[in-house]
């Protein structure tokens, strides 16, 4: 009876204050098959993508959609892998990608297809003090989300032309999120621990234009399916599906 009650008090403030305790996994591939054959060469790219918040709590609505700033660096380290990072919002991704079907970047002539492979895990970890809606006082509370995805995709590209690269593919994604909210400092031992473990997959659609052999455009829809399992002993599974819209500029050295 009294965990009833805990839960019910800590349900109480969590949903009285301004904010939610909440992880933001991000949605973004641009993966392209093609990977340069000589080693050290790095590529950079500046870009925009879509992304969605998804709660600890499951009563709490889903906030809307918002874009990011992305920038991203590759280097190719030979025998067709490259390493990459990518940064959007408060998320970071670490990649090794491995293309083994079809031409190298340089040699890719029209008609080629191209295939990779890519290995990743991502990093969002995020701490805010929000005002409290409901305390006479105006006290704050505390709150942390931490995320740790890993990643597998396969990537098939073709190129119908010159300067002109489609790819896609499928991808999934497993991992866990970790939240810990904190009371008011009157009563610091109000807390609570959310954690949930969670799959994303889907599937993606990219074309790159390249305007010369080193600055190129990319623009790609990608297919999400995300579902976390576990928020609280009392809630049931957050399952949800959309499609994001992304865009990179990059330059290739």
């Amino acid at each position: 009876m009294w965990r009833f009650g805990w839960m019910m008090v800590c349900g109480l403030m969590l949903t009285g204050c301004a904010t939610t305790v909440s992880f933001t996994p991000q949605h973004f591939r641009m993966d392209r098959p093609e990977v340069d054959a000589r080693p050290l060469r790095p590529n950079i790219g500046l870009g925009q993508v879509n992304q969605r918040e998804v709660p600890l709590q499951n009563e709490v609505v889903l906030k809307e959609r918002e874009s990011d700033l992305l920038g991203r660096i590759g280097l190719s380290l030979g025998h067709g892998i490259e390493f990459g990072v990518a940064a959007a919002g408060q998320a970071t991704r670490y990649s090794l990608k491995y293309q083994f079907a079809g031409q190298y970047a340089e040699f890719s002539d029209v008609g080629n297809w191209s295939q990779a492979i890519s290995l990743a895990t991502e990093r969002f970890d995020s701490d805010e003090s929000t005002y409290c809606a409901f305390c006479s006082d105006g006290e704050s509370d505390l709150w942390r989300a931490k995320l740790a995805l890993y990643d597998l995709a396969w990537i098939i590209g073709y190129r119908p032309r010159a300067g002109r690269l489609v790819y896609g593919g499928p991808y999934y994604r497993f991992g866990e999120a970790r939240g810990l909210w904190q009371g008011y400092p009157e009563a610091p031992t109000l807390s609570q621990t959310m954690e949930a473990d969670g799959q994303i997959w889907g599937a993606n659609l990219a074309t790159e234009y390249r305007f010369q052999a080193s600055l190129g455009f990319t623009l790609e829809l990608v297919y999400a399916n995300t579902r976390f399992d576990g928020h609280l002993p009392h809630q049931s599974t957050q399952n949800h599906s959309e499609t994001f819209l992304n865009m990179v500029v990059d330059f290739r050295y």
